[in-house]
């Protein structure tokens, strides 16, 4: 596959995980074409040809247009349509396919569910992203992803999934040391007092 292909899918990908437009949220939150207009105004705004401002037909606030650069912005329309086709399929019953060209695309699975968790447990839910903590950007000339976690911590990886699983053990690895420090503390000072009881 190319690495458009690749981009859009990783994009795709992105919605779902980190935004959490899951495919219940698509059926349920978005009224019929939503993600197809959606996708049209960022196509269009690649294209140059909308001028600047939020296109006439945007589908939601104003809050959420955000264009970025024409490439990343066609990435994120063929990622958008891919939702809409989805969501179309969906409610038509039409099977959907986990594995397209040997690539993931969308299966609902554990291993997805396990890591939006893990996003969760990262940053906290929020229900928009004025409040995030939590974000993820790819290097337009290495092409690396970074994961940035309040402003502070860093994580890099080449892959999507995989800067997001470095972030999560690293993460799960600090807690877990930090608890044991507290605990040995805690204990040593317990000891401590029981001394100076005697």
């Amino acid at each position: 596959m190319s690495k458009a292909t690749d981009d859009v899918l990783a994009e795709r990908q992105r919605q779902i995980n980190v935004g959490g437009w899951t495919e219940t949220h698509d059926d349920e939150e978005h009224a019929e074409g939503d993600l197809a207009m959606a996708a049209a105004c960022y196509a269009a705004f690649a294209s140059g040809s909308l001028g600047v401002g939020i296109p006439n037909g945007w589908p939601w606030a104003s809050a959420w247009w955000k264009p970025k650069s024409k490439r990343l912005d066609l990435v994120r329309a063929a990622a958008l349509m891919i939702a809409e086709i989805e969501r179309l399929d969906r409610s038509t019953g039409m099977p959907i396919a986990a594995e397209k060209h040997g690539c993931h695309v969308s299966d609902g699975g554990q291993r997805d569910a396990n890591l939006l968790q893990g996003l969760r447990e990262l940053c906290g839910y929020v229900e928009d992203s004025s409040q995030a903590v939590l974000q993820i950007s790819q290097d337009d000339a290495s092409r690396e992803w970074c994961l940035c976690i309040r402003e502070k911590t860093r994580y890099h990886a080449t892959s999507f999934r995989g800067v997001i699983d470095e972030a999560i053990a690293t993460e799960k690895q600090t807690c877990e040391h930090k608890e044991r420090r507290i605990t040995g503390i805690a204990e040593l000072c317990g000891s401590g007092l029981d001394k100076e009881k005697s």
